[in-house]
């Protein structure tokens, strides 16, 4: 893509690769811009005439994180027309400019006579050295050849040189776990750290193969942390959206729902899950009497013993010896009723058939229940009771155990599944 004012004059491009040339404007909306709808269409590499250069710069970043196509390996080619202490002047701009660490293909075309000298920025390390511009080679137009015939777009990851690269994590087992050490590659509250964990492991690893420093970054309170609508947020995730950091790492997996705001790597690791529950504890003793019988069961028993002890009180007054009426309170009726249930004598009504009856019904139940109860409570007690064992995954929601780290980010990976068993 080759990209220039509108002012100034055209930049000719000659190639067989196919490529677009567009003038830098700014639009109301970011979707509008053509800059941003060409990064959309899957452009990488970016020939700028200098005039559209630092314009170029300032758009790069919000673009590239606005944009759903995101390929890391964005190439840049800065030509400078300008000669004497105007490139010079201009070559101080685009070295100071912040973008210019966000790109490690970076290559400026400056005219010399002629010839074109070709010039890059060292990247690794940290500033200022990483700002320091190297001379990679010279281009001589008239035989079509380089001085030094020097990889153009030499590569720059293998060694970083102890760059320093700004990590957002926060203490998760089993997978990031820091440690203090005097000679870490994590720097943390200015002090040196090392990283344990599964995570952990492999970022020290990273450092020690590429030879960089990680700047850790830690919310501990938010841990993950959610992002809002106008590109802001907490933790974790929050500080990636606000570019406060480079990477993010602990235990990610790929929720689309947040690729909007940034990408995902690829997948370094498959995680499975291996649920370690304890065993079942013993119930205690005072609990045992109320697991002889289930809730609706418990249920049934309660109603019927308060309904009968109200419709007792509630039958005309009971006719005793001599003639004499005797009516009982509803205290009473409530302890008689209760002594029938634990097989306990009791005072039975057969003033009339009906209070007979009444009376006959009750026992029958009574003993019934009394007995059923007995024989659960022989057969549970023959052996130790335990509470109930975690076996599937509906035991272990029931459980009430704790999670490990409650957070919503737990809820992204299933929330789209096909396979989510209600609990």
């Amino acid at each position: 893509m080759a990209l220039q004012n509108f002012t100034k004059r055209s930049t000719h491009v000659q190639t067989e690769l196919p490529f677009t040339v567009i003038h830098l404007e700014h639009t109301p909306a970011i979707q509008d811009n053509p800059l941003f709808q060409a990064i959309e269409l899957g452009s990488t590499v970016f020939v700028v005439d200098e005039d559209a250069a630092l314009s170029f710069l300032d758009q790069f970043i919000p673009f590239h994180d606005y944009a759903m196509f995101r390929n890391p390996g964005k190439c840049l080619i800065i030509t400078i027309n300008s000669v004497g202490a105007e490139a010079s002047d201009l070559l101080e701009k685009i070295k100071l400019h912040p973008t210019i660490l966000e790109i490690a293909n970076l290559l400026i075309v400056v005219p010399n006579g002629k010839v074109f000298e070709l010039i890059t920025h060292r990247w690794v390390g940290d500033p200022p050295e990483a700002l320091e511009l190297l001379h990679l080679d010279t281009y001589q137009p008239d035989s079509g050849t380089f001085v030094d015939g020097n990889d153009l777009f030499p590569d720059k990851m293998n060694n970083l040189m102890g760059k320093t690269i700004r990590l957002a994590a926060f203490y998760l087992l089993p997978w990031i776990m820091m440690r203090q050490k005097d000679d870490g590659v994590v720097r943390y509250l200015n002090q040196s750290y090392t990283i344990d964990g599964i995570d952990g492991y492999m970022l020290v690893q990273f450092c020690i193969r590429f030879n960089c420093t990680w700047d850790l970054s830690v919310d501990q309170y938010w841990q993950y942390g959610q992002v809002f609508e106008n590109r802001t947020g907490n933790g974790m995730t929050g500080a990636l959206v606000a570019r406060k950091v480079d990477f993010a790492l602990a235990a990610m997996g790929s929720w689309f729902q947040l690729f909007k705001y940034f990408s995902f790597s690829i997948s370094i690791q498959w995680i499975g899950i291996t649920t370690l529950t304890p065993k079942p504890k013993l119930i205690p003793a005072w609990k045992i009497i109320f697991l002889m019988f289930s809730g609706p069961v418990w249920t049934l028993v309660i109603v019927t013993y308060i309904f009968y002890s109200t419709f007792l009180y509630l039958l005309p007054t009971e006719i005793g010896r001599n003639s004499a009426r005797i009516k009982k309170g509803i205290t009473w009726n409530l302890l008689n009723v209760f002594a029938g249930f634990l097989l306990l004598p009791s005072v039975s009504r057969r003033s009339r058939a009906s209070e007979v009856i009444v009376s006959i019904t009750l026992h029958i139940y009574t003993l019934i229940v009394g007995y059923v109860y007995i024989g659960q409570t022989h057969s549970i007690r023959a052996f130790p009771v335990f509470q109930p064992p975690v076996d599937t995954v509906k035991d272990l929601a029931l459980s009430n155990l704790r999670w490990n780290a409650p957070h919503e980010v737990w809820t992204y990976m299933i929330s789209q599944s096909q396979d989510v068993m209600p609990v």
